[in-house]
C-alpha cells in the first residue's frame, strides 16, 4: 500500500490538525485520501467478480461495505486499489520515484525481516507538521522550541528515516520501529553518545508485585542543548506555566541539572498487598550523588508547590491541588526520609472515586531518602517496613524481577543490547481497568486474563539511530482476545436489555 502526499489531492492535513473543532475541521472521506492498495494480480474484474464490478472509462470500479466507489487499475503483475480516484490513476501511472533509492541498506535489512512494513517519508511528514497553527509562544529566556507539537516537528526534521513493522512468529506478534537521525542533529548526538552493551536494566527493584516496570539508562554525554529542550517545555503548559519568568528560569536551570545527575533509573508500579486500593510505586535513580539530586529535587517541589496550588484542575469543577514538603520526616533504616504530601480537595464524588480507585484512601504521600551515596530512592503507597527491607535490595542491585520466569520469557525473545527495557503485566492492569470501570460506575467484563507472561519492550541505540522493540507473546494475546469478544458482546448485548 502507498500513502501519497495528501495536499495535492486536496486533503490538506495540516489545514484539519489545525482547526480547533470538528466543526470547521471538516469530514474526512474515503475518496478524499490519497492511500492506494497494490493487490497481486492483473485482472481487476475477475479479482473483483462478487463485488460486481463495472467497467467506466477503462476503470474497473465497484462499491465498498461503507457505500463509497472504490476504483482499480492494473499494475504490471499488480491491482492498484483506492477510494481516490486521482491516487489510483497516479500510482497506475507509475508516475513519480520510487523509494528504493533513498532506503539505506539498514532500512532494507528492516523491510526484509517483517511481514509488514510502513515507510514514512520524513522530509514531508515535517513539513506538514511545520505548517500546523500552534497556540503559545516559548517563555521568557527560552531559546530552544517549547510547544510540544514544535518539538515534535523539530524531531522529525532531524530524522533521515523511520519504519514500523510487524512480524508474526511462534512466541507472538513482535512490533518494530525504527529511526535514524542526521549525525550533526542533537538527537543523532545523544544516541551516539550511548556505549552499546547488556545492562541489567530492572536489577534494583525490590520483591513486589508489579503492574508496570521500566529501567531506563541516560545517554552519558548528551548535548546540553537537548536537556535544555527538554526542561524548558515542562514550564509551558499546565500549573507550571503560571509561574514568574525568574522562576520558569530558575526551574528550567534546576530540571537540566537535575537530569545531568541522573545516570539512569528503575520504576516499579504495581498493586498493594492484598487486593487494596490504590498502586505503589517504587523509583530508584542512580545519580552522580544522591544528596545533590535530593537537594535539586526539593527546589524543583519547592518552585512548583505555588503554582501546583493556584492551579486546581479546571475539567474537575474547583478541586484544588496541595503539597506539601517536609524534610527528615522519617527515618527508614537509619537514613532519614523527606516526605512530600499531596492532597487533592474539592473533587466531585466522581472523581474522587477514580482517584481512590488509582491512588487509594486519603492523600499520597511519597517518601524521599538515598540508599546509598549514588542512589536516590522515591516511593509512594509502601510501608516503612517494606521500603527499609527492599534498600538492601536497591543499594546491592540483587532484584530478581527480570529472572522470574514468565519476565524472562519475554525479554529473551527481544534485543539482548538495549538502553531500556520495559514490561507490563496484563493480568494486573485489567484488575486496574475493573476497579477504576467500577468506580465509573461501569460494568467490568467477566473475563479475566491468566497469562502471566508481560509485554515487554526495548529500546537498542546503534550511532545515531534508534529501534523499539515490542513483544505481545501468543498466550497473552490469545487471552486478550477473549476479553475484546467478550466485550464486544457486552456491548451489542448490554445488561440492562438483558
Amino acid at each position: 500500500a502507498v500513502m501519497l502526499d495528501p495536499k495535492p489531492y486536496g486533503l490538506d492535513l495540516a489545514r484539519i490538525l489545525s482547526s480547533p473543532s470538528p466543526t470547521t475541521r471538516g469530514k474526512i472521506t474515503p475518496d478524499m485520501v490519497p492511500l492506494v492498495m497494490l493487490i497481486p494480480g492483473v485482472n481487476p474484474a475477475k479479482l473483483f467478480a462478487l463485488r460486481r464490478p463495472k467497467t467506466v472509462d477503462g476503470v474497473v470500479q465497484f462499491v465498498g461495505n461503507d457505500g463509497k466507489a472504490r476504483y482499480c487499475l492494473p499494475v504490471d503483475s499488480y491491482v492498484a486499489l483506492g477510494a481516490n480516484l486521482q491516487a489510483v490513476k497516479a500510482v497506475a501511472a507509475r508516475g513519480g520515484k520510487s523509494i528504493q533509492a533513498r532506503l539505506s541498506q539498514a532500512d532494507k535489512a528492516f523491510i526484509a525481516s517483517h511481514d509488514v512494513t510502513l515507510w514514512v517519508d520524513m522530509g514531508k511528514l515535517s513539513a506538514m507538521l511545520a505548517r500546523v497553527g500552534r497556540p503559545g509562544k516559548p517563555g521568557a529566556g527560552a531559546t530552544v522550541k517549547t510547544n510540544p507539537l514544535d518539538m515534535l516537528t523539530e524531531m522529525t526534521r532531524e530524522m533521515k528515516s523511520g519504519l514500523v513493522g510487524l512480524r508474526f512468529a511462534e512466541g507472538g506478534l513482535f512490533i518494530d520501529a525504527a529511526g535514524n537521525f542526521a549525525p550533526d542533529s542533537l538527537l543523532g548526538k545523544a544516541l551516539a553518545a550511548y556505549v552499546p552493551g547488556e545492562p541489567r536494566l530492572l536489577d534494583r527493584l525490590p520483591d513486589m508485585p508489579y503492574l508496570l516496570a521500566l529501567g531506563v539508562l541516560n545517554a552519558p554525554r548528551a548535548p546540553k542543548e537537548l536537556a535544555a529542550r527538554q526542561s524548558a517545555g515542562s514550564v509551558m503548559y499546565g500549573p507550571l506555566a503560571r509561574l514568574s519568568d525568574e522562576a520558569k528560569a530558575k526551574y528550567r536551570q534546576t530540571a537540566t541539572a537535575l537530569g545531568e545527575q541522573i545516570q539512569s533509573f528503575q520504576l516499579c508500579l504495581g498493586p498493594k498487598p492484598q487486593g487494596g486500593p490504590g498502586l505503589r510505586l517504587v523509583y530508584v535513580l542512580e545519580c552522580n550523588s544522591a544528596s545533590t539530586a535530593r537537594a535539586q529535587l526539593t527546589e524543583l517541589i519547592t518552585l512548583a508547590r505555588g503554582a501546583l496550588q493556584e492551579a486546581g484542575d479546571e475539567n474537575a469543577k474547583g478541586s484544588r491541588i496541595s503539597v506539601r514538603h517536609e524534610p527528615a520526616a522519617a527515618t527508614i533504616a537509619g537514613r532519614k526520609a523527606d516526605a512530600i504530601t499531596v492532597s487533592v480537595a474539592g473533587a466531585p464524588d466522581k472523581d474522587l472515586a477514580l482517584i481512590r480507585a488509582l491512588l487509594g484512601e486519603g492523600p499520597i504521600r511519597l517518601l524521599v531518602l538515598e540508599a546509598d551515596d549514588n542512589t536516590l530512592v522515591i516511593a509512594a503507597g509502601v510501608t516503612e517496613a517494606f521500603l527499609a527491607k527492599a534498600l538492601g535490595v536497591i543499594s546491592g542491585r540483587k532484584g530478581r524481577l527480570a529472572s522470574r520466569p514468565p519476565v524472562a520469557k519475554a525479554l529473551a525473545m527481544l534485543p539482548k543490547k538495549r538502553t531500556a527495557a520495559g514490561i507490563i503485566d496484563v493480568r494486573r492492569l485489567q484488575s486496574l481497568i475493573k476497579s477504576v470501570r467500577k468506580a465509573a460506575g461501569g460494568i467490568p467484563v467477566a473475563v479475566n486474563m491468566t497469562s502471566e507472561v508481560p509485554f515487554a519492550g526495548v529500546i537498542s541505540t546503534s550511532g545515531p539511530g534508534v529501534r523499539v522493540s515490542l513483544v505481545l507473546p501468543t498466550e497473552t494475546v490469545r487471552d486478550l482476545m477473549r476479553i475484546v469478544s467478550a466485550l464486544l458482546s457486552q456491548a451489542q448485548n448490554p445488561p440492562e436489555l438483558r
